[in-house]
């Protein structure tokens, strides 16, 4: 299986940069842009895992869960990775209770390295993603729809959410964008 460990914005939020994507698809419609129902914040990103490793890596989320209470999170700053004329992933940030989200996914990665997982070992830069480029040298389009969308994300009360669970995903591919179906979902309960 292909797993990933998560936290999801909330439907509203979801919704509100389901519409920011189609304002950028504007400026960029050849750019891989994310599926509102899939936008998520990855925390740690397993790969392909035996299935019989699975019950280990929930009972490690769990225990990481009930020591987390739910974060206070925000909606932020419209940025990017790559080159600013060439971006290859175009993003939203996130704001609010930083501090514990940085320490949720420290212990998320402590909790699965006896499991073989092993850190990356960029920081951390809290953010949802909603575009990528098809070619890896970037897409000067993006540049385009970052300015297109401008410095902040704007959605209001919409922006405010708490993430509230630990999310084990599945990650499903196609030729039709990826799928995630989640494996568990453990109550942060700390």
């Amino acid at each position: 299986m292909r797993l990933f460990v998560a936290v999801d914005p909330s439907d509203e939020v979801r919704a509100a940069l389901g519409r920011a994507i189609e304002a950028g698809r504007v400026f960029a419609p050849d750019a891989k842009w994310q599926r509102e129902e899939a936008i998520h914040l990855t925390l740690a990103f397993l790969g392909n895992v035996p299935d019989e490793r699975e019950p280990a890596i929930e009972a490690a989320l769990r225990q990481v869960a009930g020591r987390h209470a739910p974060l206070a999170l925000r909606v932020g700053e419209v940025g990017s990775f790559g080159s600013l004329h060439r971006p290859r992933v175009l993003w939203v940030g996130l704001d609010g209770a930083l501090a514990g989200l940085t320490a949720l996914k420290e212990d998320v990665e402590a909790a699965l390295a006896p499991l073989g997982y092993v850190p990356e070992e960029r920081a951390f830069r809290p953010h949802l993603t909603l575009a990528r480029a098809r070619e890896p040298r970037g897409d000067a389009r993006l540049a385009e729809a970052r300015a297109g969308l401008g410095r902040s994300f704007s959605a209001g009360p919409a922006a405010d959410f708490t993430a509230g669970d630990l999310i084990l995903y599945q990650s499903h591919l196609s030729p039709h964008g990826a799928k995630y179906t989640p494996r568990a979902r453990l109550p942060l309960a700390g």
